[in-house]
């Protein structure tokens, strides 16, 4: 992970803006454990592409995984803007909406996308369990899932 580590640094020292560099570093410090750093560097690859939807759905599931339900709420619209269809990106805004206590929204994201996918049978468990007062997701800081795959 050093050498890697010191390569992709060396490209960002001579264009500060490679975004492959960028998203490295990101992946080097995910698997050193380091949530905060790997956040920080694909929030500096999504501001250099702000149409590319999947930098934007892979900020919003690191920022899932550090419960920063605010944030990953604004890097999954962020996504959905620039691709309206992402399926897995509307879930998981229903997520982070849910974890943010809007149990109506999260519920009207969730029908919303089970009409584009009416046969995915874990998408319909997390509407009936939000119907049934029950908590669909799993405990925080486990990984997640993504159900509309």
């Amino acid at each position: 992970r050093a050498a890697a580590r010191a390569a992709a640094e060396a490209s960002l020292g001579k264009k500060a803006d490679y975004t492959p560099a960028i998203l490295l570093l990101a992946d080097i410090s995910l698997a050193e454990g380091n949530l905060s750093e790997a956040i920080q560097a694909v929030e500096a690859a999504a501001f250099l592409e702000p149409q590319n939807s999947q930098l934007h759905y892979q900020l919003g599931l690191l920022n899932l995984q550090a419960q920063r339900y605010e944030e990953a709420r604004s890097a999954f619209s962020a996504a959905l803007r620039a691709n309206p269809e992402y399926a897995n990106a509307s879930f998981f805004l229903g997520q982070a909406v849910y974890e943010l206590g809007d149990r109506e929204e999260a519920l009207r994201i969730f029908t919303a996308l089970d009409e584009k996918h009416p046969d995915n049978e874990s998408l319909e468990k997390v509407i009936d369990d939000i119907l049934r007062g029950t908590d669909p997701f799993p405990a925080a800081g486990e990984d997640v899932k993504t159900p509309t795959e």
